[in-house]
């Protein structure tokens, strides 16, 4: 396969925002796929989007919280259904 053929082979997988960033690169325009795929992991770092939280991360934990902290009484946690209830009660 060539490097031309290689980077074209990545672009259906690509929303529209990334396919139009990817083709934008150099390293796309010169069929350089080694390049291109060191300038993705440079501008895609996927290990700090992996370790980062998004926002949606963030609503999400503070509607849990929320939530548990609607369920409280004297700091203690009240059960809101019977499968919640330890064994022995």
């Amino acid at each position: 396969m060539t490097g031309q053929q290689k980077c074209q082979s990545i672009i259906p997988y690509c929303s529209t925002k990334v396919k139009d960033f990817l083709e934008n690169l150099r390293s796309y325009r010169d069929n350089n796929f080694d390049l291109l795929i060191k300038d993705i992991h440079d501008y895609y770092d996927v290990q700090l989007a992996d370790s980062r939280y998004k926002e949606k991360d963030l609503i999400k934990f503070v509607k849990d919280r929320q939530t548990r902290s609607s369920h409280l009484v004297n700091g203690k946690h009240i059960p809101e259904t019977f499968s919640e209830l330890p064994t022995g009660y």
